[in-house]
C-alpha cells in the first residue's frame, strides 16, 4: 500500500518555524509521479494554498516527475531544479545501510522481521 504524507513548513506572524500534516493519502494505482502529484495538487487546493516555496523528497525519479507536475499547474515548470530539494535524512538513511550492510540489506531486512516476529510470539 503507497501513502504519502504532505507537510507544509513554514514561518508564522512571530517568526517561528511551523510544520503541519495536511494530509496523509492512500496513493490509488502505483506510485508513480503522477499519481503523487495528483495528492499533492488535491491537497493544495483544499487548503488554497497559492505560494509555493521548496520540495524535500526522497530521491526517487518518480518525485522528480510529481513535483514537475505540480509546478507546471503553478506555472512553475521551468523553477523546478531551483525548488527540488534532496531529504538529507534519506541520504544519511542509504549511506548508513550501505555502509553497515553492503549489497545485501535485504538480508538485514529479513533478519529485522524475524526478530519482530519472535518478539511479537514472546508477547
Amino acid at each position: 500500500m503507497a501513502v504519502l504524507g504532505v507537510i507544509a513548513h513554514f514561518m508564522n506572524s512571530d517568526y517561528t518555524n511551523e510544520a503541519i500534516l495536511l494530509a496523509l493519502r492512500r496513493i490509488e494505482g502505483s506510485h508513480s509521479g503522477q499519481n503523487v502529484a495528483e495528492v499533492v495538487l488535491n491537497t493544495l487546493r483544499k487548503y488554497q494554498i497559492h505560494r509555493l516555496g521548496y520540495f524535500v523528497c526522497d530521491n526517487a525519479s518518480s518525485t522528480d516527475t510529481a513535483i514537475l507536475d505540480v509546478l507546471k499547474s503553478y506555472g512553475l515548470a521551468k523553477e523546478k531544479d531551483r525548488r527540488r530539494l534532496r531529504c538529507l535524512g534519506h541520504i544519511v538513511n542509504l549511506a548508513a545501510q550501505a555502509f553497515l550492510f553492503g549489497m545485501d540489506t535485504e538480508a538485514f531486512e529479513d533478519g529485522v522481521l524475524e526478530n519482530v516476529e519472535v518478539v511479537y510470539k514472546l508477547w
